[in-house]
């Protein structure tokens, strides 16, 4: 059975979307189906996290340690570090757990990253189940700090309930902090090529970057005839986390990737193996960087 609390979350979105594009209510009430249907087969979960089991200020706290914390914690993989831990109580009574990290192996220039995690238990670290994960790469200047938000997913089951919300603000109310005792201005980035995220972050308080990406962003919101959505291959993915609505350049793909063919459609560019590759979905797709300054 649909939980009540997805499909309110859905409705919402499928409204916010229409209303953005102008759609009459016989429009709005075709979107809703439309977005009801695209999820129907997928099994949902309402976890109903209490988040007020975070202590807010021993998280702060323990993320303003940020630079101090080296020590990689027993069994970690990736030399991670970790920040803070606490378990999460749900409505069913199971509890999740809750994890800031500091990964000092970072790519793309940055000094480091942090990630926030919300995970189902699990015996076997690598085995557990990640509900949601957010990876921010810092990139320290001078007078000012970027965090580029490079990795923000909740599993498909678990959307609508605002669990990406729950965690941005948890991560910016220690950079607000962080940019009190610093005086250093704090910056969150986030590039996005699906018009669902892109409404999110708006939503969220973030703006496009440039002058030009404004532009992409209104190309974003009313395509022309090249601009298209193109979803991974039900075959390709877990149908409960495959990537959907992504948008395309196709003339612009095609250009800069002649030996694709078939375009975005092509299952080579969803292939997760193709991670590092420039056609992969993720960066080859038409996407608008958005900023949000802090403090």
């Amino acid at each position: 059975m649909e939980n009540e609390h997805f499909i309110d979350g859905v409705l919402r979105e499928a409204a916010e979307e229409l209303a953005a594009e102008g759609g009459l209510a016989n429009d709005m009430a075709k979107g809703v189906n439309a977005r009801i249907a695209e999820v129907k087969d997928v099994e949902r979960e309402d976890l109903g996290i209490d988040w007020g089991a975070v202590d807010r200020d021993e998280l702060i706290a323990s993320m303003l340690r940020y630079e101090e914390l080296t020590e990689a914690r027993e069994g970690a993989h990736f030399d991670e570090v970790q920040i803070f831990q606490c378990m999460l109580p749900t409505s069913s009574g199971e509890e999740l757990i809750f994890e800031a990290l500091k990964v000092p192996k970072a790519t793309n220039g940055a000094v480091d990253e942090l990630q926030i995690n919300v995970l189902r238990p699990k015996e076997d670290f690598m085995s557990r189940k990640y509900v949601a994960d957010f990876d921010f790469a810092r990139y320290p200047g001078e007078r000012s700090e970027r965090w580029n938000m490079k990795h923000r997913r909740t599993g498909a089951i678990y959307q609508g309930q605002g669990i990406g919300s729950e965690v941005l603000s948890l991560v910016e109310e220690f950079l607000k902090r962080r940019a009190e005792i610093t005086g250093d201005t704090e910056f969150i980035e986030s590039r996005s090529g699906q018009i669902t995220l892109m409404r999110w972050l708006e939503k969220m308080g973030f703006e496009p970057k440039t002058k030009e990406h404004k532009a992409r962003l209104e190309l974003a919101k009313n395509p022309t005839e090249n601009i298209k959505k193109f979803s991974a291959p039900e075959r390709s993915f877990d149908m409960a986390d495959r990537p959907q609505h992504y948008l395309f350049d196709v003339e612009d793909f095609a250009r800069r990737f002649p030996d694709i063919e078939g375009g975005p459609a092509n299952p080579m560019v969803w292939n997760e193996r193709n991670y590092y590759e420039p056609f992969y979905y993720m960066k080859s797709s038409f996407g608008v960087l958005f900023e949000k300054r802090i403090g």
